[in-house]
């Protein structure tokens, strides 16, 4: 019999390990309007941005998501709770507001972008803790480069290299850091995207690390693991693990001889 997750002691031990200042988010696609209906999270009470609401939730807000709460066209046909317009008036809205040289250029980016299937009928957003008997389809964990640096550490432990990180700096949370782990099976690390920079007013030195929720624990284990290797031992110091999740050593990085 498989273990559950205890999402919300997986969380913390990641928040302590690598010193969050956010909460990791959780995303679950709702597939059916009974699937929506069971989830007990509030309805957003207004329009908002997919990626503002991915902010909240980081400091603790929950909430459940229909198409019509999304202010953002993008992030609602990238989702998929609405279909995408057909090709090529769409890649070509790209070029035509500056993005790229010329619909050439367009055309190869939407192509490669990653996008769910038109099946979604609404999402929740919650931090990972509050998750309990049915998980998140994909975990996003906001901090720093070097947050993100031990996370991929973590993933590397037991999964090996990631085959390739996507981020060309367009539509930041909702494809390349919800989209792409679903479509790829594999951590993604976006650097954002001005739209959501300027809409959730995320730090300047914030990146997205995400992964799909089936392999956060692991992820997380991997990074508790990697402790002794990879953090110097003024960082050893600052965390404070609930034993027996990893016996820190001093003096054990594996780049200070």
């Amino acid at each position: 019999m498989i273990a559950k997750t205890n999402w919300a002691h997986v969380a913390s031990e990641l928040t302590k390990a690598i010193g969050l200042s956010r909460q990791p988010v959780g995303i679950k696609l709702l597939r059916s309007a009974a699937e929506f209906d069971s989830w007990d999270v509030e309805d957003a009470r207004a329009a908002t941005y997919y990626c503002a609401a991915v902010k909240q939730a980081s400091n603790g807000r929950a909430f459940k998501l229909g198409p019509e709460q999304f202010r953002c066209e993008s992030s609602r046909q990238i989702l998929g709770l609405e279909a995408l317009p057909h090709e090529p008036y769409y890649s070509a809205s790209y070029s035509e507001c500056g993005l790229h040289r010329d619909k050439h250029v367009s055309g190869g980016v939407v192509g490669d972008m990653a996008v769910v299937p038109r099946t979604v009928l609404g999402i929740v957003v919650q931090p990972v803790a509050l998750f309990t008997d049915r998980g998140p389809d994909v975990v996003i964990v906001m901090g720093n480069a070097y947050q993100s640096m031990r996370m991929m550490q973590g993933y590397t432990f037991h999964q090996g290299e990631v085959p390739a990180l996507r981020s060309v700096g367009q539509h930041g949370i909702c494809s390349e850091s919800t989209a792409e782990p679903i479509l790829s099976g594999t951590l993604n690390v976006s650097l954002l995207c001005s739209g959501t920079r300027f809409y959730a007013k995320w730090d300047d030195d914030e990146v997205a690390t995400s992964l799909p929720g089936s392999l956060f624990a692991v992820t997380v284990d991997g990074v508790l693991q990697t402790i002794n290797p990879c953090e110097p031992d003024s960082r050893k110091r600052e965390i404070a693990l609930d034993p027996p999740d990893a016996d820190i050593e001093l003096g054990s990085s594996y780049f200070i001889e």
